[in-house]
């Protein structure tokens, strides 16, 4: 686009429909780019829309340049979490996304333009303001998967120990740094199904990446990171990073909640390698089987995203 563009990138008010861009973290190169629309007469999510994405670099204050547009696709998932107490699904409806591969050139501020249709009407263009972050600060496609050591089943009395999931899942086998140096692709999910804010990890567990793992796990590595320490999060000292999730809040050993967290040794922080340095959960990385970052899916994802990524890499 020209110079002359005057299309705001500051969030307007859209009668009935308004809009949020769901990935936090944005960066240079291919990003997979996400926005939720919300029906303001009745405040649920919108499940169906027919919806196209322009993107625009603000240059100055009231100025953007158009810079691409791409068509959404839509992914819908039922959202729940897993009672800690009993072990229970509890169904909180469904929620959706609309999804578009977006390639970033420069970091700086950004602004994505949502038009489209519901049922066949159209709905007023959506303006929302974004950030696309330096990518020292960001994990993102092509960088190599940090070499990690979380805990594992070799290390606990328990599965439930490092699993919220009822029943636990099996992808608790293998070290990151393993998995991501053994020649084969692998799919690591950070997410915790009993301590979600979305309600998406347990979604995202049970009809994605299970599934994935019932059909490749003979040909690729299948992890699960809960980001927390489950004892603290069950017995409502809050939300305390493991270091895999994220060292510098573990070794500060802050957390969301009341606290305390686990002090950790700078020896027990060391032996558990390089962090992922996240505060996003659910996401999912796909690395490819020379142990870099292939994928990155944060939250709401369909299992045919990942499969279609996974095929590609195995034999």
């Amino acid at each position: 686009g020209g110079g002359d563009d005057d299309d705001q990138a500051s969030p307007t008010a859209t009668p009935g429909i308004s809009g949020v861009v769901v990935t936090t973290e944005l960066t240079l190169g291919p990003n997979r780019f996400a926005v939720g629309l919300i029906d303001g007469g009745t405040g649920a999510l919108v499940l169906a829309a027919d919806v196209s994405l322009s993107f625009l670099k603000v240059i100055s204050a009231g100025q953007a340049q158009v810079r691409y547009q791409v068509d959404a696709t839509t992914v819908v998932m039922d959202r729940f979490y897993v009672d800690p107490a009993t072990g229970e699904q509890t169904g909180s409806g469904q929620t959706a996304v609309f999804v578009a591969e977006a390639e970033f050139g420069e970091v700086g501020e950004w602004g994505v333009q949502i038009t489209g249709a519901i049922d066949g009407a159209s709905f007023a263009p959506i303006n929302l303001p974004f950030e696309v972050s330096d990518p020292e600060s960001v994990l993102n496609v092509g960088d190599p998967a940090p070499r990690s050591r979380q805990a594992t089943i070799s290390d606990v009395a328990d599965v439930s120990e490092i699993d919220t999931m009822t029943p636990p899942d099996s992808m608790h086998d293998i070290a990151i740094e393993d998995a991501v140096t053994s020649g084969s692709p692998s799919v690591i999910l950070f997410g915790t199904p009993a301590f979600c804010e979305t309600l998406t990890c347990g979604p995202v567990l049970q009809s994605v990446v299970l599934p994935l793992h019932e059909t490749y796990g003979d040909r690729a590595h299948f992890i699960h990171v809960e980001p927390f320490f489950i004892e603290e999060a069950r017995n409502g000292r809050g939300f305390c990073a493991v270091p895999a999730y994220n060292i510098n809040l573990a070794r500060a050993g802050v957390g969301e909640g009341p606290g305390p967290c686990p002090f950790l040794t700078e020896e027990e922080l060391e032996a558990a390698g390089e962090s992922w340095n996240l505060t996003i959960e659910p996401v999912v990385f796909v690395v490819d089987s020379e142990g870099n970052i292939a994928g990155k899916f944060e939250a709401v994802v369909s299992r045919e995203e990942i499969e279609a990524l996974l095929q590609t890499m195995i034999p």
